[in-house]
């Protein structure tokens, strides 16, 4: 079953403001992906805030093939 991502923006541009992409899986929401300037954050389904993460960390863990050190 494929995954539906919305990208939820804000209407007006608003500075410092996050931008938020829902994750669903059929009707059941997995979570919401926070982007902002200066991390990102992955939100359950459920409103608990699981894991948090500066750019420069993901960019490690891109580099280093999935691992952050």
């Amino acid at each position: 079953m494929t995954h539906i991502i919305h990208l939820i923006e804000a209407k007006l541009k608003i500075t410092n403001r996050d931008v938020v992409f829902s994750v669903r899986k059929g009707t059941k929401k997995l979570g919401e992906l926070r982007v902002s300037k200066g991390n990102l954050v992955w939100v359950t389904g459920n409103g608990r805030i699981i894991n948090y993460i500066t750019w420069a960390d993901f960019d490690s863990i891109l580099i280093n093939g999935g691992t952050l050190f």
